[in-house]
C-alpha cells in the first residue's frame, strides 16, 4: 500500500477508488501478495486476456545469484565504517547524514551499520547485478595493466574517460575486446560473455496455461547451445 502511494505520481487520481494506505489495507478484494492490482469489474477482460495468452510462451533467465557470497559481501559493506570509506577516497560529505546534527540523523537516528543491517542489504541482494559490472570493469582493467595496456598515451585506459574520443583510437577497440575476455565468479553467478558479446546465460522457457495462466517450464536453453524440451507446451 505505501509502496504503491509512493511510487505512482497522483496515486488517488490514478486509483480512485483506493485513494489512500487506510483504503487499499480496509479493500476486501486487493491481493496484498500480487504486483498488479484490478478492480472486481475488470474480471471479464482480464480473463479474456488470460485465455488469449494461454499457450504462450516465456523466456526467463536462469536465477544463478550465488547467497552465499551475496551475504559476504553484505557482510563486508557492513564492516566498513565511514572513516573507512573516506580513506578509500569516498567524500566525507556523504556521510554527514549519519552524523548527529543532520536534519535526517536527528529526526530518524539512523546508522551507517543499521543501514546495512535492514535495507541496504536486501537491495545489495536486489541488485547484485550492478555489483558484477563493477567487478567486470576491475577484472578486465587488471588484465588490460597486465597486458601493457598503459604502456603508451594512445593505449591508456584512463583516456577513455575523459575528454573528446575517435571511433578509431586503438584503445576503444582494444577494451571493449578486453572486457568480453573476462570471466569471474560474481555474486550473479559466472560470469563470461560468448563470441556475439553476450553475457552467457541459461534460459528457461515456460508455457502458459489454465484459467489463473500459471506458467510450467517445458524447455531450456543454455548459451552457445541448443534448445532442449522436458514438455510438450500447451
Amino acid at each position: 500500500a505505501h509502496h504503491n502511494l509512493r511510487s505512482v505520481p497522483d496515486w488517488a487520481r490514478v486509483c480512485p477508488e483506493l485513494p489512500t494506505v487506510e483504503a487499499i489495507l480496509a479493500c476486501p478484494w486487493c491481493d496484498e501478495y500480487a504486483s498488479i492490482w484490478i478492480t472486481p469489474s475488470c474480471e471479464d477482460e482480464v480473463g479474456a486476456m488470460r485465455r488469449k495468452l494461454s499457450g504462450s510462451l516465456c523466456i526467463g533467465v536462469e536465477n544463478t545469484d550465488d547467497e552465499a557470497r551475496i551475504e559476504r559481501w553484505a557482510g563486508f559493506f557492513a564492516s566498513l565504517s565511514a572513516e573507512d570509506l573516506v580513506a578509500a577516497g569516498a567524500p566525507r560529505e556523504y556521510f554527514d547524514v549519519f552524523q548527529p546534527g543532520h536534519p535526517l540523523f536527528d529526526r530518524t537516528g539512523v546508522s551507517l551499520a543499521e543501514r546495512w543491517s535492514g535495507s541496504w542489504r536486501s537491495l545489495l541482494r536486489e541488485k547484485a547485478a550492478l555489483v558484477d559490472a563493477l567487478l567486470l570493469s576491475l577484472v578486465a582493467f587488471n588484465s588490460w595493466v597486465r597486458a601493457s595496456g598503459d604502456s603508451s598515451p594512445a593505449l591508456s585506459a584512463t583516456a577513455l574517460r575523459s575528454g573528446f574520443l575517435s571511433d578509431h583510437d586503438a584503445a576503444s577497440g582494444n577494451w571493449l575486446v578486453t572486457l568480453q575476455a573476462a570471466a569471474f565468479e560474481g555474486l550473479t553467478g559466472h560470469v563470461r560473455f560468448d563470441a556475439a558479446g553476450e553475457r552467457a546465460v541459461n534460459y528457461t522457457i515456460y508455457s502458459a496455461h489454465g484459467d489463473m495462466l500459471a506458467y510450467r517450464p517445458v524447455a531450456s536453453f543454455a548459451s552457445g547451445g541448443e534448445v532442449v524440451f522436458s514438455d510438450a507446451p500447451v
